[in-house]
């Protein structure tokens, strides 16, 4: 048995389609490019192999584009000549669109991601993780054709084929889709699904935008800024909104400010974050009611 690590650029590759595929079929085809008799992988890509899919450009909590691996499958067909109509995705991100000519391709079986609360985490299997707790920059695989950067170490293959093999009823493909079409806080919590509707992103995925609910740039002194930093770098501090929601929460009228800033305190997510880390200590209050009235002025930024 081999590994392979696939990489996939989250903003091309179109998850609704993989996911129709997927469903229909039981699984995915990919392409490879190059020949049956010269390519390295349709040479060594066999059934039973184990795929796992390194997705970059993704949002991340921090805003910038964050790589991870997210997406584990086990070779079901292997690579042999076929029509671009058949195939799902390319191995390479400069891919000829058309759907039309002969190709190689293999299919990709038992997909599975994370577990839902590892998903939330964008460190989880990070190139920045990857490379910190395992010495690795770029894995390549365990017997990866090109070994410049490294095979994969015996330690990440235990941790990735527990985390993504051990708990398959819980982290099926669908969590996959769902992790990446969250929806608007403020539009279900408000009421007003019809009236900020979102769009599609090329990917399938829908379109929305992260808000840290503790703001990164607010008006802190030093010490609460120091105090602060681990709750703004919590992953729970972040808040999906769409992009009528996320300007009005910064630049609408005061009183929907404010009753926008009461549903996001009333959140449990919110409330459990805030406790964990003594957020009336942090920002040196007594009461529940001053912490409230201090976040208001966080966002309205004038005086009670």
């Amino acid at each position: 048995m081999n590994y392979y690590l696939i990489p996939m650029d989250f903003l091309l590759y179109n998850f609704e389609k993989m996911e129709k595929e997927y469903i229909e079929k039981g699984k995915i085809t990919w392409e490879i490019k190059g020949s049956l008799k010269d390519s390295t992988y349709a040479k060594n890509i066999k059934c039973g192999d184990i795929i796992y899919f390194y997705i970059f450009n993704i949002e991340s909590q921090s805003g910038f584009h964050k790589a991870r691996i997210l997406l584990r499958g086990i070779v079901c067909e292997e690579p042999q000549m076929m029509e671009k109509s058949e195939v799902y995705a390319y191995m390479t991100e400069a891919f000829d669109n058309s759907d039309e000519g002969p190709c190689i391709g293999f299919s990709i079986g038992k997909l599975t991601t994370l577990k839902k609360e590892l998903l939330k985490k964008d460190s989880i299997y990070s190139y920045e993780m990857i490379k910190a707790k395992y010495s690795q920059n770029h894995p390549q695989g365990k017997f990866w054709p090109n070994t410049n950067n490294g095979a994969f170490k015996e330690k990440l293959i235990k941790d990735l084929d527990n985390d993504f093999k051990s708990f398959e009823s819980q982290n099926d493909f669908k969590s996959l889709i769902e992790h990446f079409n969250q929806k608007c806080f403020f539009c279900e919590k408000l009421d007003r699904p019809h009236k900020h509707k979102t769009f599609k992103r090329g990917n399938g995925t829908d379109y929305f935008e992260r808000h840290h609910f503790i703001m990164r740039n607010g008006k802190y002194t030093k010490e609460q800024k120091t105090a602060l930093d681990p709750i703004i770098k919590d992953d729970d501090n972040i808040i999906c909104l769409c992009s009528n929601c996320h300007n009005q929460l910064h630049y609408g009228d005061s009183k929907e400010i404010q009753l926008m800033i009461e549903k996001l305190v009333g959140n449990s997510q919110i409330q459990d974050m805030l406790k964990k880390h003594d957020f009336m200590k942090c920002i040196g209050v007594s009461t529940e009611q001053d912490a409230i009235q201090w976040i208001k002025k966080l966002y309205l930024s004038v005086d009670e």
